[in-house]
């Protein structure tokens, strides 16, 4: 059912913010975040926290769109 008078509204579709799209990553930098990224599971393995090691395997992670709703 559509109001009266909003049967001519067009709804705008979402475009992106920019069109910069994540540069792939070196082979160097691949090798350094799957090293970072074992031995910081070792250290959170052990019990301990490594701050150094986590702020390097956040820079590794490439952030995904949110996926709102299921």
């Amino acid at each position: 059912m559509v109001p009266v008078g909003e049967e001519d509204v067009l709804l705008k579709h979402i475009t992106y913010v920019s069109s910069r799209k994540p540069m792939t990553a070196a082979a160097w930098q691949d090798v350094l975040c799957q090293i970072v990224m074992a031995a910081n599971a070792l250290v959170e393995a052990l019990g301990g926290s490594a701050p150094f090691l986590g702020l390097i395997n956040s820079k590794c992670e490439i952030p995904t769109p949110n996926n709102p709703g299921s």
